[in-house]
């Protein structure tokens, strides 16, 4: 909370130094002199009962019907800046799990309908076997070089570019207010992409898409962080993530319609979903009040960071960075399996569209989702004997994936490799919602959607040169590509190559915790903050008892 601030319940509240209070005006020792007391306590009140108020009464007719539809719906958010409860907590947690459903979706659904309907060609155009796909509703001719940048660096690069400067804005700003004018954009660019003609159309709404889409990760984690505390945060988070699943099971369901319905006009649905979307997100989402239960090590007492000392922040948090460099090489995996899967099951298999769009989403949701909800719930058990424990359950389950994501590509038929994948699904998906508490636990909460947007740009950027790989690989003989091939070679290695930075992760996660003493248990971190706080009342009785004598 800023300095001299109005608490929304109508007392004031002044923070300096870290110290705050609310119904009395609390002042750090350097301030405790009474006449600064007096003229502190004088602003604070007028700040309320003055300003406020009169901003509060001067509302404008579209505000006014705005807060009456809400009532009238019975939409019970939480107010700005309040302290959460676990009703508003769950509705938050709902809402940005359907707008991680959508973000998802409309990432993947572009590699979906590709290699049947949208794009003209599956093979190297310049190929003499090069044959049609079904165009009878117009297709796009781009190469498969091009389907690896369309779904790798277009718009990853544009994603990691626009991440950091919006999430610097959503922590400084209204979080809420910023999501909205993310989802708001990249629908707009999901609905232009039913109507592109030319490759370099579809590049530029790929490009558009990446930077409304930036807003959305950062901003939820930031504020599933302060509606849940850091012993429940995998588990609120890992739910959050399931949106993946859930996003790329409805990218494949829609995209089998492909054979039915025109590949353009499920992009334009995509876009109206998003739009209908929006009014929820602007009824129901609020900034929560930030946390003051969470115990990060070498943290600094103010609500502010400058853009400095947050890069310094973070600069000096070794666990971060080997978390970001983990995720980073998991996202090869992901997004070559992502970006390429459909494209194997049609080429290796000769599986149509209807077949292999509902196979894969109720693989990918069935397993994706259990695979998550079961990795954040072992991970908040055993995140009681420490936070590092988070790391470990991640490292410890894609070394278990590994195997599968193999048998996966070496399956006779596509029969036994839908029920592999299930498999692999369900081990190598535990990492996304354990990952992200990871982060928090170890960000101050002032830059955590900061932090979560470098995390995000790391991994997705690194991530993305996963689908351009198998796209080189490919190239090595365009008239006959391998799919089965270069995704063995990227796909597993990731998986294992990550294991083992996740448990380095988790390794110096504990050290940190640990090098200054704090408590590992993040259930002993409230009981931690009050000692603290009963440290610093007794300093500043101290100091006023000698500045009496």
């Amino acid at each position: 909370m800023a300095e001299n601030e109005a608490d929304p319940n109508g007392t004031a509240t002044v923070s300096n130094g870290g110290v705050r209070s609310t119904g009395f005006v609390t002042m750090s020792i350097e301030e405790t002199r009474p006449e600064k007391s007096a003229i502190l306590t004088s602003k604070a009140a007028t700040l309320y009962t003055g300003e406020a108020r009169a901003v509060e009464g001067a509302e404008r007719p579209i505000i006014a019907t705005w807060k009456s539809l809400k009532r009238t719906l019975g939409v019970r958010a939480t107010p700005e800046g309040q302290v959460t409860t676990k009703r508003s907590a769950v509705l938050a947690l709902t809402v940005l799990f359907f707008v991680s459903v959508l973000n998802q979706a409309d990432r993947w659904v572009l590699p979906v309908v590709a290699p049947d309907g949208m794009r003209c060609f599956l093979t190297g155009d310049s190929c003499s076997n090069a044959t049609a796909s079904n165009a009878s509703c117009g297709c796009v001719d781009f190469s498969t070089y091009d389907q690896g940048i369309l779904t790798g660096p277009a718009f990853c690069a544009i994603y990691v570019i626009s991440g950091i400067p919006l999430s610097y804005l959503a922590d400084t700003k209204s979080r809420s207010l910023v999501l909205a004018i993310g989802l708001t954009f990249w629908s707009i660019m999901v609905f232009a992409t039913g109507f592109v003609k030319e490759t370099w159309q579809l590049y530029l709404t790929r490009m558009g898409l990446g930077i409304g889409e930036a807003t959305c990760t950062p901003v939820a984690f930031s504020m599933l962080s302060d509606y849940f505390p850091s012993h429940t945060r995998a588990l609120a988070l890992s739910l959050y993530s399931s949106g993946v699943y859930f996003g790329g099971a409805t990218a494949y369901g829609l995209g089998s319609l492909s054979k039915t319905l025109c590949w353009t006009w499920i992009f334009r649905l995509f876009g109206i979903l998003g739009f209908v979307m929006l009014p929820v997100v602007l009824l129901t989402l609020r900034n929560p009040k930030k946390r003051d239960d969470d115990v990060v090590p070498d943290s600094k007492k103010s609500d502010s960071y400058s853009l400095k000392e947050t890069a310094y922040a973070l600069f000096k948090c070794k666990p971060f960075w080997a978390l970001c460099a983990a995720a980073a090489i998991r996202n090869l995996g992901g997004y070559s399996l992502g970006s390429w899967l459909a494209t194997f099951y049609r080429v290796e298999f000769n599986e149509s569209s209807s077949r292999y769009g509902v196979a894969v989403a109720v693989v990918s949701l069935l397993g994706g989702l259990t695979g998550s909800f079961l990795g954040g719930l072992l991970a908040d058990l055993l995140s009681k004997r420490g936070a590092h424990w988070k790391a470990y359950v991640i490292a410890i389950s894609q070394v278990i994936a590994a195997p599968a994501i193999v048998g996966v590509f070496l399956a006779p038929n596509a029969i036994a490799s839908y029920g592999i994948l299930f498999l692999a699904y369900l081990t190598a998906e535990t990492w996304l919602g354990c990952a992200g508490a990871v982060v928090q636990d170890v960000t101050p909460h002032a830059i955590r959607c900061q932090a979560s947007a470098v995390y995000v740009a790391i991994s997705t950027l690194v991530g993305c040169l996963g689908p351009l790989a198998i796209s080189a690989i490919l190239s090595a003989d365009a008239c006959n590509p391998d799919y089965k091939f270069a995704l063995l070679v990227v796909v597993p290695t990731s998986y294992v190559a990550s294991a083992l930075v996740f448990g380095l992760t988790g390794v110096l996660v504990q050290r940190r915790f640990e090098a200054v003493n704090l408590p590992r248990n993040p259930n002993d971190a409230l009981t931690f903050n009050d000692e603290l706080a009963q440290q610093t009342e007794e300093v500043q009785k101290e100091s006023e008892t000698q500045d009496a004598l």
